[in-house]
């Protein structure tokens, strides 16, 4: 359905808006998705490496960043990948292809966990 179609549909059934206003907010929910994405995983995961403990460690970072609750195993995973990271002083990076890699820490990196190059 294009703008016009969707605000006809809403106004038929008593919530009239323009097809302006269906585009202004398919732009705001696209750009609150996109800026979320960014601020929570620097990175589009490739199927093959939604896995495993370090994946789930990170998905638990996102989640506690943005303020939701973790589960017991999701706040010790957390807690195990931020130690480790600490103590090595390093950050995540995700290689598209190879998957997730550690790299030194550097000034530009800021207090994340996660880098994105």
């Amino acid at each position: 359905m294009n703008p016009s179609q969707i605000a006809r549909y809403f106004t038929d059934r008593g919530r009239p808006i323009t097809h302006q206003g269906i585009r202004l907010r398919v732009k705001t929910i696209r750009e609150m998705e996109a800026d979320r994405s960014n601020y929570l995983l620097p990175w589009a995961i490739r199927t093959e490496h939604a896995t495993g403990f370090v994946y789930r460690a990170v998905k638990a970072y996102a989640k506690a960043r943005r303020g939701e609750a973790l589960n017991e195993r999701e706040r010790i995973e957390r807690t195990k990948l931020e130690d480790e990271l600490h103590v090595l002083d390093a950050v995540l990076v995700y290689d598209y292809n190879r998957g997730f890699k550690l790299r030194n820490r550097r000034p530009d990196d800021g207090p994340s966990l996660l880098a994105k190059r």
